[in-house]
């Protein structure tokens, strides 16, 4: 908006006291929406895995690359220099880069049970101006659950019975 200034990265949101049942109860489901991933992307073959599923969904591998990458881009966006560094993992084996996904899912929910982050802003690269941690969190989960009816599509696409953890989040 014309003579609206953006926030600056070292500007911070008071997050409410009351709220924290709201954000730990978000960190939960994104954590457990995780795990559904993760299940699923090791519920398929390796030949599956590699797959594209159609010409509207990439191949599991995309996803969990993906993933992988804008979960260490918030890492880094919180913890800058001290986030330790992914090796390069396009093209790793699948265990590899479930490893990576375990990884830099440690890291988010450090980065998330400590509430000084909640209200803290930080810059994203994908993004035109600096989030609240709270903000990012929510996003976080939301994409997560995009990932998880993607991962929903790629088994039934395979023919592949939904793993309990695929279906805790959501149901069947």
């Amino acid at each position: 908006m014309p003579g609206h200034e953006l926030p600056s990265s070292s500007d911070r949101v008071e997050i409410p006291e009351g709220l924290e049942p709201d954000i730990q109860w978000m960190l939960q489901k994104f954590m457990l929406i995780r795990e559904s991933n993760r299940a699923a992307f090791t519920a398929t073959s390796e030949e599956e895995f590699e797959s594209a599923v159609s010409d509207e969904l990439a191949s599991q591998r995309v996803y969990l690359e993906h993933l992988i990458d804008s979960s260490q881009t918030v890492v880094k966006a919180f913890m800058g220099e001290a986030a330790l560094s992914l090796p390069e993992f396009a093209g790793s084996p699948r265990d590899s880069l479930i490893q990576l996904l375990d990884r830099t899912s440690t890291n988010l929910a450090m980065v998330f049970l400590d509430k000084h982050n909640w209200g803290r802003r930080v810059v994203l690269p994908y993004k035109p101006f600096p989030l609240a941690g709270l903000t990012v969190l929510s996003e976080l989960k939301t994409h997560e659950a995009e990932h998880e009816g993607r991962n929903r599509d790629a088994l039934g696409h395979f023919g592949i019975p939904l793993p309990e953890a695929v279906i805790r989040p959501f149901g069947k």
